[in-house]
């Protein structure tokens, strides 16, 4: 249930005892505005009339959600034009149909979510089932996957693949977006790859026939997905690369970082024929490869902050000599502490070390 928050009403307490009022009727929860609980679904309802309140509003609005709302009740015309980039919606306080108004406002958004909800629970179990993978036994690779949900649909997807030829895939890809279209456009690459992928040895030719079949469902949506797809022979990796990020390669033995060649990329989704290409690197005992989608790196702090690569790169090379499920936890812990368990988007990485 969507959560109602009141701030600065004790300035103007008359008008906060009708609020208080109103929003039973409304079937919602109210609370007195704490950061604590932002990173859930909420309209904030706050009264603003002087510069430090501006900026605390704009602080909030950086860091919400896309299920959260922000409406500013104000006095005058004045203080709108400083805070409309930051703020849903408005009303102000000396209009006669204020309490009207906000009712109105107030149901038609808690409607919304209650609908929404429904969507969500769906989309839930889609994602559920996507990303509740187990990497098979590799006898050349140590590998460990970490999926965190954000409390938004995502589009995050992830597989593996253990071949006859004894050689492994690991395929990483996003969808764009949040929501019920966005997770089942992830259930459809995934579907795609699980036929495509099974024993066959090219990345390129994989991901071209997961592009031409799930084209038409993307390209009407509007929507797009980045992927990568990794296979693992007997001493390189081949990989082709869809629009996605390079994965992170650490070589222990040389204690260096290394670039992954790049190959003609393109977002699955923008051309149906469009051909991609393969490109290989060497592996050798030790090497660690980090596969992630930008969550990881996009994830923020409350100063507004970026986790960043350089901080995963740190992590990998400090911790190099440990198992593959002691970094991904490393990582994992450095994550929640840096952005206090705030995350705006779903973040799926999968740790890898060459036996």
């Amino acid at each position: 249930m969507i959560k109602i928050l009141l701030k600065n009403f004790e300035k103007i307490p008359e008008i906060k005892e009708k609020i208080i009022e109103t929003i039973p009727v409304l079937s919602s929860d109210i609370y007195e505005f704490s950061p604590l609980i932002l990173n859930n679904n909420y309209i904030l309802l706050s009264y603003i009339e002087n510069n430090k309140e501006i900026e605390h509003i704009k602080k909030i609005y950086t860091q919400k959600n896309e299920k959260s709302f922000i409406i500013s009740i104000v006095k005058n015309n004045e203080i709108i034009p400083e805070i409309l980039d930051y703020i849903d919606d408005y009303i102000l306080l000396d209009n006669s149909m204020f309490f009207k108004i906000l009712k109105k406002k107030l149901s038609t958004i808690i409607q919304l979510d209650k609908r929404y909800e429904i969507d969500e629970e769906l989309a839930n179990n889609i994602q559920k089932i996507i990303s509740n993978e187990i990497a098979p036994y590799s006898s050349k690779l140590d590998i460990s996957s970490e999926y965190i949900e954000s409390g938004l649909v995502g589009g995050d997807i992830y597989d593996f693949i253990s071949m006859s030829n004894n050689h492994y895939g690991i395929f990483i890809a996003d969808a764009s977006g949040h929501g019920p279209s966005s997770a089942l456009i992830a259930a459809m690459v995934k579907i795609t790859f699980k036929s495509f992928g099974i024993d066959v040895s090219n990345p390129a030719w994989v991901i071209e026939s997961i592009n031409k079949i799930v084209y038409p469902t993307i390209s009407l949506s509007g929507k797009f997905v980045s992927a990568f797809y990794a296979i693992f022979g007997n001493d390189k990796i081949e990989y082709s690369n869809a629009g996605h990020i390079n994965p992170i390669f650490y070589r222990t033995v040389e204690d260096k970082f290394l670039e992954l060649p790049q190959t003609n990329t393109l977002i699955i989704g923008i051309s149906r024929n469009f051909r991609y290409e393969n490109k290989s690197i060497d592996i050798i005992k030790g090497d660690i490869i980090l596969f992630y989608t930008d969550g990881l790196i996009e994830a923020k702090n409350s100063q507004n902050q970026l986790f960043g690569k350089e901080r995963i790169k740190n992590i990998i090379k400090e911790n190099s000599k440990k198992s593959v499920e002691e970094i991904k936890k490393i990582i994992y812990d450095e994550l929640i502490k840096f952005t206090e368990n705030n995350l705006q988007d779903d973040i799926t990485f999968i740790v890898v070390k060459v036996k």
